[in-house]
């Protein structure tokens, strides 16, 4: 019964769930590349890290394949950053989505 009450709580708010999830992730990275650039203990480190190889790696895998390909689009020069962001934000937004149901799916 508790196993069925949690699904029923996580499909009731998935619109809150995934938009929280989603938000942590994308701050979370973002803390994560300035506190390497300004030289950031190790510890901030592992928190970030922890944090976006768990529910944060939908986001994770979606910045990493993105900036893979980035620029290297035959034809085309480097795109500007603004739009890197923007489409990293919506494409981890449907990442992070997808993992979502699929979880509760799972679960059920």
């Amino acid at each position: 019964m508790a196993k069925n009450a949690n699904n029923t709580a996580l499909v009731r708010y998935r619109k809150i769930w995934i938009g929280v999830s989603w938000m942590i992730s994308l701050i979370v990275a973002v803390l994560t590349l300035i506190s390497a650039d300004l030289g950031a203990p190790p510890w901030v480190f592992i928190l970030c890290g922890a944090w976006l190889c768990s529910l944060g790696l939908p986001t994770t895998v979606i910045l990493l394949a993105l900036a893979r390909v980035w620029g290297r689009i035959p034809g085309m020069e480097t795109p500007p950053l603004s739009a890197f962001a923007v489409s990293v934000a919506v494409l981890s937004l449907v990442a992070q989505t997808i993992s979502f149901h699929a979880v509760v799916r799972r679960k059920s």
